[in-house]
């Protein structure tokens, strides 16, 4: 299991700002692994594929596959 990480290091890892992690978190873009207190700790292989698989996500939702002709 890989070691779990607190916003700050998580950002630090993902070369991000430690409140935009708690942002993400706060809005549901990336799940912790586990509350210590009200500290989230993160898995930083399970937030990278969090955040690919909403990356991927928004790609689908902004081409629709149609392209205009003009």
């Amino acid at each position: 299991m890989n070691p779990l990480l607190t916003a700050a290091e998580l950002a630090n890892d993902l070369r991000l700002h430690a409140e935009t992690i708690r942002q993400w978190h706060r809005a549901g873009r990336i799940k912790a692994e586990l509350l210590v207190g009200r500290s989230p700790r993160f898995d930083l292989a399970a937030v990278r594929k969090q955040l690919i698989k909403a990356s991927e996500a928004a790609a689908k939702r902004r081409f629709s596959g149609l392209v205009p002709t003009l």
